[in-house]
């Protein structure tokens, strides 16, 4: 998970029959914030890294420890850019 591999995802052509590659991967949840009143910011942990990631459309507590389904992402944002990940699915570790 890293920049650069996210950058190379990023520049292919993906589509109907094609998806954009998904990954799973569980972490222990650091930070959250809800923003847009319906979504969340994260920052998740793996591994001793710490990765930004989005969860849209949820804005609940989330457990200290997740499995997810992300995509990776770049953030762009003030002419800066960031690995993000998109989670598309969270569930508890129990």
């Amino acid at each position: 998970m890293t920049y650069d591999f996210a950058r190379l995802l990023k520049d292919q052509v993906w589509g109907q029959g094609f998806p954009e590659p998904r990954f799973s991967g569980r972490f222990q949840v650091q930070s959250q914030k809800i923003v847009g009143e319906r979504h969340s910011r994260l920052t998740l942990g793996l591994g001793g890294k710490r990765f930004a990631a989005m969860l849209f459309g949820k804005a609940d507590p989330l457990p200290a420890s997740i499995n997810a389904v992300y995509r990776l992402d770049i953030n762009e944002f003030q002419g800066s850019s960031t690995l993000q990940l998109l989670l598309e699915h969270v569930a508890d570790i129990e």
